[in-house]
This record gives structure tokens, C-alpha cells and sequence, in this order.
């Protein structure tokens, strides 16, 4: 009996050890099959992957190809890697001449050595830079002439280390339309100092001959008034008038030659000192008119102190010669517009300003009224915007027929710079 028990745990004992070895052989062949699959599916997403790698790179190359600049990849060592048809069309290679050499055969000679120091400079700091704009940079073509580039660099990281992507661009145009504008800046200086110069002698000159004129036109006014005919005496006023009127043009005129100079040194000066010093000069006015002139604390800034008293002297002069029915009420104010600028104000409650007229009346020798219905020529304004624009301002009015006008001037606050 103790035999056969034993002979029924052995049989067990195998068909447990079958069972286990069929089971490890199951596993083993399911192992397999994960890793078949695993190896499959993976294979599929390199496909996939590098499908996607050669896609991107097709896009890139096409946008490299449409580039409107000549681009170039060089590695760190100055070699070529890439190069796109804009560059052959620049530097006249064809594109297997340039890959595998070094990018110093697109620099001159008398550049290359600045070059090598720049390129590694770059590679030891590499981030976006532009060059050429401020440098004298220059490519050369496989001709041998030389040409003025720009350029602009940019740090590609790569699993070998960093590249440089050179956007490449003929600043022969550019150059050319610089140093042309700068000569046309240059001549319209010489022509406005020529005119300038000329103003101021013609205006100069002219005054002795008139004042000739004027003096003997005045005493045959005087002498023979009554003694000739009516048509004479009308035509003798006229002269007289005449006369009168070109002297103030011409005073006006050298006055307008000498405005807005840079002759003198600028300095600080309080606004408000500027205003009671204009003021002063027109006390003989404000008190003929009852004029009341106002003003708020006004800043001080660097300026030319006379030509300063000048801009509020015509202003406030003009708000009391244009008054309306009520006696002249002026106010005078400034407020600083961001950090560089303080914009002076003139207000008024005289007659005002149609909009149409609003850049007329800045211009040389512009009237909106009649002789009899005020004095002067017409200069004051356009002194203003002279002096005020020669010193890096500006200036313009907002009004309302009826209802009064504000002159604004704005001028750089040059300690904020």
C-alpha cells in the first residue's frame, strides 16, 4: 500500500513538473510575442518618426530655398553645411563649390582675420546678433569684387553641438541710399543757411534805401498836403503807407532770419521768468486792452532764454490783437508729457480760429484779417514755429470760432535725456 501511495505522489510530482515547464514555455513564448509586437511597433513609430523627420526637413529646406537672403550653416570650425540658391545667386558659386569649404572664401582678405575672431566669439556666446548695420562689412564674390553686406546670425543647437545660420544681405542699395540722403540733408542745410544768410543781408541792406524812400515821401506829405489836387494827395498816402508797411516787413523779416539760431549757449530758465519778462514787454498793450493774463507754476527747462520770451511774447501778443467783444483773459500753463517733454499752453477768450486755417496761420507773411482790421504782417506765428522746432519741438492750435483759442508748444525736456 505505502508503495502504490508513493508511486501516486511521484506521478504528480512529474505531472506538476510538466505543468510548470508548459507554463514557462507558454511564458517564454508570450515574452516573445510582446517583444515581436513591441519591436514592431516601434519599428512602425521610427517610420513614422523619420517620415515626420524627412517632412520637416523638406519644409525647411523650401523655406531656406524661398528665403529673400542668401543663407548659409557653418559649423564651428568655419566649415559650410548648407547653403540656399540666394547664396549662389549673391556670391555667384554654385552650391557644390561651397559646401565642405570654409566660409572665409565669402569674406575679403583684408577681413578674415576679424572674421575668425567673430566666429569664435559667437560660438563661445552664441545668440541672435545683427551686423552690418553699423559695421563696414563685406562679402566677396567668385569674381573677386567686393560688396557691402548685413548680416544677421542666429545659434542652431544640434546634437553635435552648435551651428550658425547667417541670413546674408547686398547692403549695396541701402549704403548707396544713405550716403545719398545724406548729401541731399548736407545740400538742403547749405541751401537753408545760403537762404538764411541771404534773408538777413537782403533784409539788412534794403532797410537804408527805403528809409530814403520813406523820408522824402513823408516830407512831400508834409510840405505840399493841401498845396496839389486830391488825387495827389491820396497818392502821396499811399506812398507813405506803402513805405511804412515793407519797413515792418523787412524788420520782420531780419527778424525771422535770426530766429530759431542755435548761435546762443542754452541754459536753464524758469518758465515763469520767461512769461514776466514777455509780459513786460507788452505792459503798454495788456494795460491798453484791460487785459488779465493768468498762469499756473511753470517748469524750468534748458532753452535759449531770449528766444523763449519771444514764443510767449507773440503768443500772449496775439491774444490780445485778436481779441473778441470782452476784455482779453489769458491763461498760461504746462504739463509734463511722459518723461521727456513739457507741453506749454496759451489759452485766450478772443475770437478763435476756423480749423481750416489751422496750419495757414504758421506760415510766413498769413493773414486771416484785413490790414484795418489789425496791424502787423503776419510773421509772429511762423517766428514761433521756427524757434520752437529749431529746438526740437513743435507747435499747433485748437480753437473754436467765438469761443477763443489755445496755442500748445512742445518742448524736449533735455535733462530727462
Amino acid at each position: 500500500m505505502l508503495s502504490a501511495g508513493l508511486l501516486g505522489l511521484s506521478v504528480i510530482f512529474v505531472l506538476m513538473m510538466l505543468l510548470a515547464a508548459a507554463l514557462l514555455l507558454a511564458l517564454a513564448a508570450h515574452r516573445r510575442k510582446l517583444r515581436a509586437v513591441a519591436a514592431t511597433k516601434e519599428l512602425t513609430e521610427s517610420k513614422a518618426l523619420a517620415d515626420e523627420r524627412r517632412k520637416a526637413e523638406l519644409r525647411y529646406r523650401a523655406l531656406l530655398e524661398a528665403a529673400p537672403d542668401a543663407i548659409v550653416i557653418v559649423g564651428a570650425n568655419g566649415i559650410i553645411e548648407l547653403a540656399n540658391a540666394q547664396t549662389e545667386k549673391l556670391f555667384g558659386y554654385v552650391r557644390t563649390e561651397l559646401l565642405g569649404q570654409s566660409v572665409d572664401g565669402l569674406v575679403p582678405k583684408t577681413f578674415r582675420e576679424r572674421h575668425d575672431v567673430h566666429r569664435h566669439g559667437f560660438f563661445q556666446a552664441p545668440k541672435v546678433r545683427e551686423m552690418g548695420k553699423d559695421l563696414d562689412l563685406y562679402g566677396l564674390r567668385k569674381d573677386g569684387t567686393e560688396f557691402p553686406v548685413e548680416i544677421s546670425l542666429s545659434p542652431l543647437e544640434t546634437e553635435t553641438g552648435f551651428l550658425v545660420l547667417a541670413a546674408i544681405r547686398d547692403g549695396t542699395e541701402r549704403r548707396r541710399s544713405a550716403e545719398l540722403l545724406k548729401e541731399k540733408v548736407e545740400e538742403l542745410k547749405r541751401s537753408n543757411d545760403e537762404l538764411q544768410q541771404f534773408a538777413y543781408i537782403a533784409s539788412h541792406d534794403l532797410q537804408e534805401p527805403l528809409r530814403m524812400v520813406a523820408s522824402y515821401t513823408q516830407l512831400l506829405a508834409k510840405r505840399y498836403k493841401g498845396q496839389l489836387d486830391s488825387d495827389a494827395d491820396e497818392f502821396i498816402a499811399f506812398a507813405v503807407d506803402g513805405c511804412d508797411r515793407m519797413k515792418g516787413m523787412i524788420r520782420d523779416l531780419l527778424e525771422y532770419s535770426r530766429a530759431g539760431t542755435k548761435g546762443r549757449p542754452l541754459h536753464e530758465i524758469a518758465g515763469e521768468e520767461a512769461l514776466n519778462r514777455a509780459l513786460a514787454n507788452l505792459r503798454s498793450a495788456i494795460e491798453e486792452s484791460s487785459a488779465f493774463v493768468t498762469h499756473d507754476s511753470l517748469p524750468t527747462i534748458t532753452t535759449d532764454d531770449t528766444q523763449l520770451v519771444q514764443v510767449f511774447q507773440n503768443l500772449v501778443g496775439n491774444a490780445i490783437k485778436y481779441r473778441g467783444a470782452a476784455a482779453p483773459r489769458i491763461h498760461v500753463s504746462a504739463a509734463r508729457n511722459g518723461s521727456d517733454e513739457w507741453v506749454f499752453s496759451v489759452g485766450d477768450n478772443g475770437q478763435g480760429i476756423e480749423p481750416r486755417y489751422f496750419e495757414r496761420i504758421f506760415i510766413l507773411f498769413q493773414r486771416l484779417h484785413g490790414r484795418h482790421q489789425s496791424s502787423g504782417t503776419g510773421i509772429g506765428l511762423a517766428i514761433c514755429k521756427k524757434i520752437v522746432e529749431q529746438h526740437g519741438g513743435r507747435i499747433w492750435v485748437e480753437s473754436q470760432l467765438e469761443k477763443g483759442s489755445t496755442f500748445y508748444f512742445a518742448l524736449p525736456d533735455k535733462e530727462a535725456k
